[in-house]
């Protein structure tokens, strides 16, 4: 039987009352006796983890806890088996017990929700209120409060309430919602059997779930299903090309063909409506008119989706690639670069630059940073890897350095676009290319040869120092990848590249020469690593012409 090998590292946490393993990650934690991997390798996703949890149960201490299989779910390389826990046939709202593994693989990882303390006498037997009644105590309550009340069918759980975070709700009714959010009388900390009572309303218009105790008839919580400012956009991830596998694709190529190449996703961190209308504002980066041509940002009640020969769809991929990135580079854990970026966030023209083909990076009078995208041939703000190149430089801003006249900023930011947006070209086609789908192959869009990671050019090159920055940068930026197909060439390495980059620049100079930088990169690797990257990342260098 596979058993757990708990951990005292944060690979393993654990209940702080009665020190169940409420979470792992990590094959390697789970042994699986020689004797018996092979049979179990064998084995349906279902059976593994159900043979798991019974030689784990002391571990996780489900001795007297009930668990019923809910469902399974399928990654691209990962699946999980997803239990819920029930007590007196009764489903606990909220308890789940998810247990992960790689496909045809071992168990991984497991996240543990189970409800302790649900007191023993809290049974199924205690209920008074049928669902009906419980139906038309919501409808009654809320019906006090709003003009109209739909509701839906009722479930009987065993509910603890908790506290729920306030949201900023949608003008011009926040008191009025309120009012509803606040008719539940329930204690924090407490157990209830309650009816769930699903219920929409108007004036205020609303999406409720109301728990009814199903003993009293009480409203115990009315808990908002709402999940504000997420709209839903279309985008390209990470670019037409890319996806496609079709390098004949360029400005000219036609609306029909671009569209069914476009991916729906959700826009995260959006400012709440005013009234019920949603704009591109969020908590990093906020859509702002400000460079000829005028285009003003799109507005929507519903979702920003855009045909992609749209103007408006320039601003949903500006946006939505920039809240992507500052979320990424955030995980990275660079606290300079965390602070700048809560304090100061980012505007976007994506119809910028007076239609010119260029974008670029800057600031206005006041020091505010702005990023600015042209339209021409390939709008810029339609290639994920030209937004991205772009916040590059908003990254060393956000760390209080500039590394542009040797193009080191240029450098970088190509390959922060390549080594970050790899992880979604899923098909791992022309990812040598900085900018596939701005500059590709047509005549009337390529612009440079030199804009690719597997450029011969080297820091040794007897005219390396005259070259145009952007060319210049192209060497740091072929040097850094190959850095990044020697740790794998994965999201692993680019997380670690990236990181050791903005770990150096807290210590680096403006301008500094790409030897210092070099330098920069070997001694963030100690700090961060231990050293454990030096040999290669001085090998990189030395491939390019550079010893470090």
């Amino acid at each position: 039987m596979a058993r757990l090998k708990p951990t005292q590292d944060n690979r393993t946490t654990y209940d702080t009352k009665n020190g169940a393993v409420r979470s792992f990650f990590g094959a390697d934690l789970v042994e699986e006796p020689p004797a018996t991997a092979m049979a179990m390798a064998a084995k349906a996703p279902s059976e593994k983890a159900a043979d798991f949890l019974a030689a784990n149960k002391d571990l996780f201490r489900l001795q007297n806890v009930t668990l019923m299989a809910r469902d399974r779910r399928e990654g691209s390389a990962s699946e999980s088996l997803r239990y819920r826990q029930e007590h007196d046939s009764v489903p606990v709202y909220g308890a789940e017990f998810v247990v992960g593994m790689a496909k045809g693989g071992k168990v991984s990882s497991v996240i543990n929700k189970v409800d302790y303390e649900i007191p023993a006498d809290l049974a199924r037997e205690r209920v008074r209120l049928t669902a009906a009644e419980a139906t038309a105590r919501a409808q009654k309550e809320l019906g006090a409060r709003a003009d109209k009340v739909v509701t839906g069918p009722a479930k009987l759980y065993v509910y603890r309430h908790r506290p729920v975070a306030p949201v900023a709700t949608p003008k011009p009714e926040p008191i009025a919602r309120a009012k509803i959010a606040d008719i539940g009388i329930g204690q924090v900390g407490q157990a209830y059997l309650a009816w769930l009572v699903p219920a929409d309303t108007s004036q205020p218009l609303g999406n409720w779930d109301v728990f009814v105790n199903a003993e009293s008839g009480e409203i115990v919580a009315v808990r908002d299903r709402r999940r504000y400012a997420v709209r839903k956009g279309m985008v390209f991830s990470p670019d037409p090309i890319s996806t496609s596998k079709n390098p004949g694709l360029s400005s000219a190529t036609p609306a029909a063909t671009l569209n069914p190449l476009r991916l729906e996703v959700d826009l995260d961190n959006l400012d709440p409506p005013v009234g019920d209308t949603f704009r591109l504002d969020g908590k990093w980066a906020a859509s702002r008119e400000l460079e000829p041509p005028s285009v003003a940002p799109p507005t929507t009640t519903t979702d920003f989706k855009y045909d992609a020969k749209d103007r408006k769809f320039l601003s949903v991929m500006a946006y939505y690639w920039v809240d992507r990135v500052v979320t990424y580079l955030r995980g990275l854990g660079v606290p300079a670069y965390n602070h700048a970026v809560e304090q100061t966030r980012i505007s976007l023209d994506a119809q910028g630059l007076n239609m010119a083909d260029n974008s670029h990076f800057t600031t206005d009078v006041q020091g505010r940073p702005f990023l600015a995208f042209g339209e021409g041939n390939v709008p810029d703000a339609s290639d994920a890897h030209v937004v991205i190149h772009e916040y590059g430089h908003a990254l060393h801003f956000y760390l209080g350095t500039n590394q542009n006249e040797e193009g080191s900023e240029e450098g970088y930011g190509d390959f922060l676009a390549g080594s970050w947006l790899d992880r979604f070209n899923t098909e791992q086609f022309q990812r040598d290319s900085v900018f596939p789908w701005d500059n590709n192959a047509s005549a009337t869009d390529r612009y440079s040869e030199d804009r690719f990671f597997n450029t011969p050019r080297k820091f040794s090159d007897p005219g390396y120092n005259g070259l145009e920055i952007h060319v210049k940068g192209s060497v740091l930026a072929a040097t850094l990848w190959d850095l990044f197909l020697s740790l794998g060439g994965n999201g692993a390495a680019a997380d670690t590249i990236n990181r050791l980059y903005m770990e150096m620049l807290v210590s680096t100079v403006e301008n500094a020469p790409v030897g210092d930088l070099a330098k920069g990169l070997v001694t963030a690797d100690q700090a961060v690593n231990g050293g454990a990257n030096v040999a290669k990342i001085k090998a990189a260098f030395g491939g390019r012409g550079l010893a470090i």
